[in-house]
């Protein structure tokens, strides 16, 4: 807990849990609760979400049972279409390279919680074991980017209240 404390996260137990523009790339969370619940879920769509994570990463970061339940994800900016470059060389061949990086960029979800979160601009492509992680909820996956179809409609399916296996 003290590594998660460390990078930026605000955790105090009882209270406003947030994040913003907190880079926690390569970083061991298993089992960490960054939010158990929100209680303020009652209130349904008149309630604000408990705790807020704002244009955070968790690239290559071991997120396995994580919870993060009730809370709210967001990027301030929309997934790019691709996050690779597709390039001519000079000699007629072709080339590409990875320019950017999700979030969740080979990032360890299985087990992880995201139970009743909203999301906005959520991008969980590279992301590992997606879909041994709990979506039961969760709102704003419809606009997220994912590895495949697949993987979306499992994620949406489970987040609808079916499961993603």
């Amino acid at each position: 807990m003290e590594e998660v404390r460390k990078h930026g996260f605000i955790l105090t137990p009882g209270r406003y849990v947030g994040a913003e523009d907190v880079e926690d790339d390569h970083l061991n969370c298993r089992n960490v609760t960054f939010a158990p619940y929100n209680p303020l879920a009652g209130l349904g769509d008149f309630a604000t979400n408990f705790s807020h994570f704002l244009d955070c990463s968790f690239m290559d970061s071991d997120l396995s049972h994580a919870k993060f339940n009730g809370s709210e994800l967001q990027w301030s900016e929309a997934p790019p279409e691709t996050h690779m470059e597709y390039y001519d060389n000079d000699d007629g061949s072709y080339g590409c390279g990875q320019v950017s990086y999700g979030p969740f960029y080979q990032a360890n979800l299985r087990g992880a919680s995201f139970n009743r979160c909203r999301f906005k601009n959520a991008d969980f492509r590279d992301a590992e074991n997606i879909l041994e992680a709990d979506f039961t909820g969760a709102k704003g996956l419809e606009d997220a980017f994912f590895d495949n179809d697949e993987i979306r409609a499992a994620v949406l399916a489970q987040a609808a209240g079916g499961s993603a296996a």
